[in-house]
């Protein structure tokens, strides 16, 4: 991970890397019950990714790969 940004009402990454390929981002609010928010086709091997936030939600990331 190049950049992790929390700024008001955003939250935003870049993430830089060897692993080209089809990914998912997906989040989750407690580690069991995980949702595809996007794919991702990286043939350069950088993914960006920034959207709303709520302030009072808890929430995590993680990338898989697709074959």
């Amino acid at each position: 991970m190049e950049a992790f940004t929390l700024e008001d009402e955003a939250v935003s990454f870049n993430l830089t890397g060897q692993a080209t390929g089809i990914w998912a981002l997906q989040e989750s609010p407690d580690f069991l019950n995980w949702s595809t928010l996007q794919t991702f086709d990286v043939t350069a091997g950088d993914l960006q990714h920034s959207e709303a936030h709520d302030r009072g939600a808890q929430r995590f990331f993680r990338l898989q790969s697709n074959p």
